[in-house]
């Protein structure tokens, strides 16, 4: 199993590193915009191209999905959000 990384306001992990003209793409942690709701930013970029895109989830949420990729949450704090990659079998 992966392991579990935590991520302040802002920061960015990278999740899938590019490869000679691959997809590059980022997780960020956007905040708590409401007090039971938290923001994951997905980013995607090859090249000059980049695009990212917005997710809400609710601040009770055990399990995400952003995009193809989901993570087990095991917490969520105004400054910071701990999770870890779901491994299918």
């Amino acid at each position: 199993m992966s392991e579990r990384f935590t991520l302040g306001i802002g920061e960015k992990k990278t999740i899938k590193k590019a490869f000679f003209g691959a997809v590059n793409v980022s997780l960020v942690y956007c905040g708590m915009p409401g007090e039971n709701v938290f923001s994951l930013g997905l980013c995607e970029n090859e090249g000059n191209t980049s695009y990212s895109m917005n997710f809400f989830f609710p601040k009770k949420s055990t399990q995400v999905t952003l995009g193809k990729y989901r993570f087990y949450v095991y917490g969520v704090t105004l400054e910071n959000i701990t999770l870890q990659p779901f491994e299918t079998a």
